[in-house]
């Protein structure tokens, strides 16, 4: 597949600790799997110019408690 830097941006959501370590308090399990993927195409798109967007997902505490 090719795409244009130009007008291509990759969007990175939910690759925060909370939901990828294993330790993090929305764990999802098998995550760690997507980590190095990701982070080669984050990687491959600073590279060639192309804008990177990173999502942030934030639950109050009292949410987690639920």
């Amino acid at each position: 597949m090719q795409l244009d830097p130009a007008s291509t941006a990759l969007v990175v959501v939910d690759m925060q600790n909370g939901f990828c370590h294993p330790d993090g308090s929305l764990h999802a399990p098998g995550s760690e799997a997507a980590i190095e993927p990701c982070t080669r195409l984050v990687d491959r798109a600073h590279y060639v110019g192309a804008p990177v967007v990173f999502t942030r997902a934030v639950q109050p505490p009292a949410q987690l408690d639920a």
